[in-house]
């Protein structure tokens, strides 16, 4: 009869373990699942901001261009200081006419094409920002 004991005993061991490594598996699958669906929300969020920016830039070169050679233009981007809760940074390549984004965690990088001639690079935190020109030269700087 003592068999029967151990028997019940061992039986409640085993089926804790397997409820517990069964949970363990999807608590973990979980979580790969939260992180991959936080860097497309970053991702795309990024991508909004980076478009938004980029179609800034153009307008400023656009109202620079109709002011003549000593028109001193202002256009103010209103972005998020934040993306999905975290901190993200821009890089405007003027040579390349290019604005990249990142944002360190998750690790994101996004890049977007502008038009405009005569655009410093400049690299800035992502929040409010206003594209300025003073004489020949656009600047992307935090306002």
């Amino acid at each position: 009869m003592t068999d029967r004991a151990v028997s019940v005993a061992v039986n409640y061991v085993l089926t804790l373990l397997i409820a517990t490594v069964l949970l363990g598996g999807l608590v973990m699958a979980a979580g790969g699942v939260i992180e991959s669906q936080s860097k497309n929300s970053v991702h795309d969020e990024l991508g909004v901001i980076g478009e938004r920016l980029a179609a800034d830039v153009e307008s400023a070169e656009r109202l620079r261009t109709a002011g003549g050679e000593d028109a001193n233009v202002s256009v103010r981007s209103d972005l998020p200081n934040r993306v999905s809760g975290t901190s993200y940074t821009v890089e405007v390549n003027g040579e390349d006419e290019e604005i990249t984004l990142s944002s360190r965690s998750p690790e994101v990088t996004v890049t977007v094409s502008f038009t405009a001639e005569d655009v410093e690079s400049t690299q800035v935190r992502g929040g409010d920002l206003v594209t300025t020109s003073e004489g020949d030269d656009l600047e992307v700087r935090e306002s």
